[in-house]
């Protein structure tokens, strides 16, 4: 694991646009979502808070990418064929130690409801403060 760099946006944009795609469309509350393209002006977005942004390496590869604010976790991707291994956990410990690490209390993340990760996240020690539901209105 290692910060974020902008060399490495074109690996981790994909990584997380897919997983984040991947995540929806399995949860079933988003029958229109779509894998996000690259962008310059996310890409200057992610350069800017770069110290916030972490990449998981194996064999020289990106696997799994996260982005913490403040106290947050606010995104966290391992790349498909690889979940189940642990490199999730690995990773979420690693985030709540830095967020840790950088004088806060308490982590805090949000979790889609039917995601999977939640079960990672409840073995991590994470408990449920309340449960929100997206509505949309279709024209």
């Amino acid at each position: 694991m290692r910060a974020y760099v902008d060399g490495d946006y074109m690996a981790s944009q994909l990584l997380y646009a897919t997983a984040f795609h991947e995540m929806r469309v399995r949860v079933g509350f988003f029958p229109d979502s779509v894998i996000a393209k690259p962008r310059e002006e996310e890409r200057s977005v992610w350069e800017k808070d770069a110290k916030d942004r972490f990449v998981y390496i194996m064999n020289g590869e990106i696997v799994a990418y996260s982005h913490i604010c403040g106290d947050e976790i606010s995104s966290v991707s391992v790349r498909a064929d690889l979940q189940g291994l642990g490199i999730g956990r690995k990773f979420v410990m690693y985030l709540c130690n830095e967020i840790y690490r950088r004088g806060n209390a308490d982590v805090t993340l949000w979790c889609v409801v039917g995601n999977d990760a939640r079960n990672l996240y409840d073995s991590l020690g994470f408990k449920e403060r309340r449960t929100m539901e997206f509505v949309r209105k279709d024209f």
